[in-house]
């Protein structure tokens, strides 16, 4: 599965593979100019994630009690 979540990363452009010449063969992945521009957004959201966990929190209950009610017999 990570290969192929690496394999489409790279196709989009975000990240390049590179085959070493090693035993055991061995393979290395690296952001590309374009992957580095997602760097900042994504630590951005990272941080108010961590910074709103009680809301977070707050949204996963209400979906877990809605799905609850959807499946109790009225």
């Amino acid at each position: 599965m990570m290969t192929q979540t690496l394999r489409g990363l790279e196709e989009m452009g975000l990240v390049s593979r590179k085959v070493l010449q090693v035993m055991p063969p061995a393979v290395e992945y690296r952001l590309t100019a374009l992957g580095r521009q997602f760097i900042e957004p994504l630590e951005m959201l990272y941080r108010w994630g961590a910074e709103h966990t009680a809301l977070l929190d707050r949204v996963e209950r209400n979906a877990a009690m809605a799905e609850r009610q959807a499946f109790t017999p009225a």
